[in-house]
């Protein structure tokens, strides 16, 4: 199953915007989680085929935050770790037929 992916390299200033995010495998959005989210400022966004979306935002050297929003509840899932913790969270994200917060630990909810 294919995600859509949009993303901003900081670094290099190459970007895809969200209206034009493209279908990748797991495999190619690993790939570019490990290119892009280098450099504080750098995201990865991607928008599962229900419309649930994962933000992964370089915030500081190694740590990375997890922003999952909610709209309906106006606010979001939110954890920040490092990129290894994210990329597995996307892979887990791939596999799952819907994202369940309880399902991956240390989110926790902030109202927007």
């Amino acid at each position: 199953m294919s995600h859509r992916v949009y993303f901003y390299d900081d670094a290099s200033g190459v970007q895809r915007a969200a209206d034009g995010a493209k279908p990748e495998s797991l495999e190619e959005i690993l790939a570019l989680m490990d290119r892009v989210l280098q450099v504080p400022g750098s995201f990865v966004g991607v928008l599962a085929p229900d419309d649930s979306l994962l933000t992964f935002l370089v915030t500081g050297e190694g740590s990375v935050q997890l922003d999952v929003p909610q709209p309906g509840r106006r606010g979001s899932y939110m954890k920040v770790s490092n990129l290894d913790a994210c990329k597995d969270v996307m892979k887990r994200f791939a596999e799952a037929a819907a994202f369940v917060h309880s399902d991956f630990d240390g989110l926790a909810f902030e109202k927007w």
